[in-house]
């Protein structure tokens, strides 16, 4: 019985442990629009899918395309409560104008919206 006792004790440890990892975990989230001039703008702004998150932004350019990776990094059981109806701001910065390179969301690998530049930019 005590073997018992100490294997369902490990086990609900490790199963603990496990959701913390998981909780803590940053996702992707996508991106609804952003906000630049394809011929001028090198900071730009959009908004991502996320509720009061902590965002984060990776940028990856080369001749083809830019690759615009956002994440959260809330902690996930909030991320859950919060809902996932809502939106927040986000900024960037390009080393080159995008030109007539395609704009791609990391998170769903899909072209991203593009907008004209709103001034002052969203929040």
């Amino acid at each position: 019985m005590p073997i018992l006792v100490v294997v369902v004790a490990l086990v609900v440890v490790v199963g603990l442990v496990g959701a913390v990892i998981w909780a803590a975990t940053p996702t992707d989230v996508a991106i609804l629009g952003v906000f630049l001039d394809r011929e001028t703008t090198l900071q730009a702004t959009g908004w991502a899918n996320s509720c009061l998150g902590r965002l984060s932004v990776v940028v990856r350019e080369n001749s083809d395309e830019v690759r615009v990776c956002v994440r959260n990094h809330r902690f996930r059981i909030f991320r859950l409560l919060g809902g996932g109806a809502c939106a927040e701001g986000f900024a960037f910065t390009l080393t080159a104008p995008l030109g007539d390179r395609v704009l791609v969301d990391g998170a769903t690998g899909q072209p991203v919206p593009i907008n004209p530049p709103q001034y002052p930019p969203p929040r």
